[in-house]
C-alpha cells in the first residue's frame, strides 16, 4: 500500500491476498514526494546511505518483522496462530471484510502483539498431575471443556488471561 493506504499499482490482487503492508507507491522514478517511497539503507560505492524504493520487496519485511515481534512475546506460537493474529488484527482497507485487493487489511503490529501477548498466566487447579505438566486450554467463545481423570486425581490447567477480561470457572462431575 501507499502512504494514503491506497492499493499500489505494482501489487497483485486476487483470492490469494491475505494481508497488505507498506510498500510505497511512487508515480514514477522521479516522484519528488518522499512519502510515496519506503526509505531503506542502501550500500553504495561511497558507503551506506538511504534510498527511496517501492515494491513488494519493501512490504514483505514489514510483515516478517511483525511475525518476529509476535514470536518474541510468545515463542510457542504455531504458524496457524501467527496467521490468525495477523489477519484478525489487520486494519481493514477497501471493501468491508476480506477482499481481493487488501486481503484482511493492513498489517497492524501493535494490535497483533497485544492479541498474542501473555498478559497474565493463570494456573487453574482442578481435581491430576502437577503444575509442570499442566495442559494448555484454549478459550474460544463462551465455554471450554476439559476431561477430568478419575476421582481423587488432580488436574492442573493453564490459560492466558487477558487484562480487563472476566473469566468464570466452574467444575462438576457427571
Amino acid at each position: 500500500v501507499g502512504d494514503q493506504n491506497e492499493h499500489a499499482r505494482y501489487s497483485e490482487t486476487g483470492s490469494f491476498v491475505d494481508i497488505a503492508a507498506p510498500g510505497g507507491n511512487a508515480s514514477s522514478s522521479d516522484d519528488a514526494n518522499k512519502r510515496h517511497w519506503i526509505w531503506s539503507t542502501y550500500l553504495r560505492s561511497k558507503g551506506a546511505s538511504y534510498i527511496g524504493m517501492t515494491g513488494t520487496s519493501l512490504a514483505a519485511p514489514h510483515v516478517a518483522g511483525v511475525v518476529v515481534l509476535l514470536l518474541s512475546v510468545r515463542p510457542s506460537l504455531t504458524p496457524a496462530q501467527i496467521e490468525a493474529a495477523l489477519t484478525q488484527t489487520a486494519t481493514d482497507l477497501g471493501q468491508a471484510g476480506r477482499d481481493n485487493v487488501f486481503g484482511y487489511g493492513l498489517v497492524n503490529a501493535v494490535a497483533a502483539v497485544k492479541q498474542v501477548q501473555p498478559l497474565a498466566e493463570a494456573d487453574i487447579f482442578e481435581p491430576d498431575n502437577d503444575p509442570a505438566t499442566a495442559h494448555w486450554i484454549a478459550i474460544n467463545g463462551n465455554s471450554q471443556s476439559h476431561n477430568f481423570h478419575q476421582a481423587g486425581d488432580r488436574d492442573w490447567l493453564k490459560f492466558y488471561a487477558r487484562r480487563n477480561t472476566i473469566y468464570t470457572a466452574e467444575t462438576f462431575r457427571s
